[in-house]
């Protein structure tokens, strides 16, 4: 049975919350990608591709079986040419949910086959965004408490 998934995002930056459903989800499949998307195409991103995916790296390395990929284009096409069926997608608030019903539903709508997998954010990290984070850090304001230690210093 393939029992891969994989968790996208564009990550600018990789936060606390991320890295939550990163660990979660890592428990549930064999092996987890975490897809950092090139972002270019649909928004303009803090970091650029190689400094987001450094950061990801940076926050997962404890996490034996979550790979760190960069990828570009439509998350199914990458599922398809990874052999991937599940999507993993964390939630935070209503919100998010209707967020990602609507991404779902395009998702299925492109393969039929695809599936997502939810994660509720706990209570303590629900507030944690990387829009958050950035604005943060726009303010000089302190962002230890939003982000992985060990990637602290690329952020910063």
């Amino acid at each position: 049975m393939n029992n891969k998934a994989v968790f996208a995002g564009t990550f600018d930056p990789f936060t606390l919350g991320h890295y939550e459903i990163a660990e979660r989800a890592s428990k549930q499949f064999t092996t987890l990608y975490v897809a950092v998307a090139d972002g270019n195409q649909t928004k303009s991103c803090r970091f650029n591709l190689k400094k987001r995916v450094k950061i990801a790296q940076l926050s997962l390395g404890a996490l034996k079986n979550v790979i760190v990929v960069p990828f570009r284009g439509f998350l199914v096409d990458f599922m398809r040419e990874n052999d991937i069926k599940v999507f993993v997608r964390g939630l935070r608030n209503t919100v998010d949910f209707e967020y990602e019903r609507n991404l779902y539903n395009v998702y299925k709508s492109q393969d039929d086959s695809v599936e997502g997998c939810y994660f509720m954010s706990s209570n303590g990290l629900a507030h944690v965004s990387a829009s958050l984070v950035r604005e943060i850090l726009d303010l000089n304001g302190d962002v230890t408490g939003y982000i992985r230690e060990e990637a602290a210093e690329e952020i910063k």
